[in-house]
């Protein structure tokens, strides 16, 4: 991914269980380096890295970059690195980073859709109990 935003490329991320109701490349806000669902489990309001837009910006390019970094010389998977660094830069004096924090309801992470939703597959109500 690295590589691609430094050719340029903006890039779509969606991990396997992502569900699309619709195209969501119209809905995505394009006025950040990176825009990310809401990690409603993770501490300290993380974000989300199973469904992202990053433009190719330097901040963008230098978030990925650390991230890369830090997930292969330490035992820590990406999402959790993202929002190490994602926070470390923000701290940084002269920080350039944007970040957006996706709506839930239109940008519903696993959690949300599926375990909060009580739902199997995609359109599918609420599960109701066998009486």
């Amino acid at each position: 991914m690295t590589a691609s935003l430094m050719l340029g490329f903006k890039v779509l991320v969606t991990d396997v269980d992502v569900v699309f109701t619709s195209n969501p490349v119209s809905f995505l806000p394009a006025n950040a380096d990176i825009m990310l669902q809401d990690d409603v489990n993770g501490p300290r309001g993380d974000l989300c890295s199973g469904f992202y837009l990053v433009l190719p910006t330097p901040a963008s390019i230098e978030l990925h970059k650390r991230t890369l970094t830090m997930t292969m010389t330490k035992s820590i998977i990406d999402q959790t690195a993202l929002n190490i660094v994602i926070r470390e830069m923000m701290a940084e004096s002269g920080n350039s980073l944007q970040v957006i924090k996706l709506n839930r309801d239109q940008f519903a992470n696993g959690k949300v859709y599926f375990e909060m939703g009580k739902r199997m597959f995609r359109g599918e109500s609420p599960c109701h109990p066998i009486t």
